[in-house]
């Protein structure tokens, strides 16, 4: 991978809000979060759980999560948000939406001002040291067959994003109707869906860290069109080429 595709694949900074916000990220988190709230309160809501998190909580938001959040503080809200894509996770358990029961030695560790003065060796390197203690206070989720199926699609589509679905399903040895029945089950869309994703967050990459124009990332991802393009961006992302290059993703 390319050393600049790779340190865009971390977000970390303090995040700064006003008295309320609300932000729609139903398209799914971009990154997994680890978030620790400074001021204020949010509340993260997603199909199945809602959690809430006041000032010293800890939380962790898993990519993909389709939710919606809420921002409450007077005069305002205040967190560390720490976005991170590569999280090597056991095939048989993953981490769910939740609040963390940390010491305090961790909330000091989140706090330290390395983590977000720059992406970098440094800092990365903190950080999943970090991350590698805080797992101990984690609460676990067994991995159902449909969960690990999706995974495993997943990866191999980020991989090769240029193959279809009959190949996804020939790779992770089910057919291709049970690869349909297991995204349905498990993220409410299709393969064909999250295909789109992936060729849009490949998209956001290149948008954020190269100066190619829209129709030579459109030609290298292999749409057919930059009409086609955009169209997907706005789908997948709810944003346009020239939004994405002015905005990064966070929670």
């Amino acid at each position: 991978m390319d050393s600049s595709l790779f340190f865009k694949s971390f977000d970390f900074h303090k995040s700064i809000r006003g008295k309320f916000q609300h932000h729609d990220s139903r398209q799914g988190a971009p990154m997994h979060f680890l978030a620790y709230m400074i001021k204020g309160r949010c509340e993260i809501v997603s199909k199945y759980y809602t959690l809430s998190a006041k000032a010293g909580d800890i939380f962790y938001i898993p990519m993909n999560l389709p939710y919606q959040s809420y921002w409450y503080g007077d005069p305002g809200t205040e967190l560390i948000s720490l976005g991170f894509t590569f999280f090597q996770e056991n095939k048989n358990n993953t981490y769910p939406l939740q609040t963390i029961s940390a010491p305090e030695e961790i909330k000091e560790r989140i706090n330290d001002k390395d983590l977000i003065s720059g992406i970098n060796s440094k800092s990365i390197g903190k950080f999943y040291t970090l991350l590698s203690d805080i797992l101990e206070y984690m609460t676990k989720e067994e991995v159902s067959k449909e969960e690990r199926i999706v995974s495993d699609a997943t990866e191999y589509m980020w991989a090769h994003p240029e193959d279809n679905a009959d190949k996804v399903a020939r790779y992770v040895n089910i057919s291709e109707t049970a690869l349909y029945l297991a995204f349905k089950k498990v993220r409410g869309t299709t393969p064909n869906f999250e295909k789109q994703k992936i060729l849009s967050k490949k998209a956001q990459l290149l948008l954020i860290t190269t100066d190619k124009s829209i129709q030579e990332i459109s030609d290298q991802l292999g749409f057919s069109s930059t009409s086609y393009f955009r169209k997907i961006l706005h789908k997948t992302l709810n944003m346009t080429p020239r939004e994405i290059r002015k905005n990064s993703q966070s929670i």
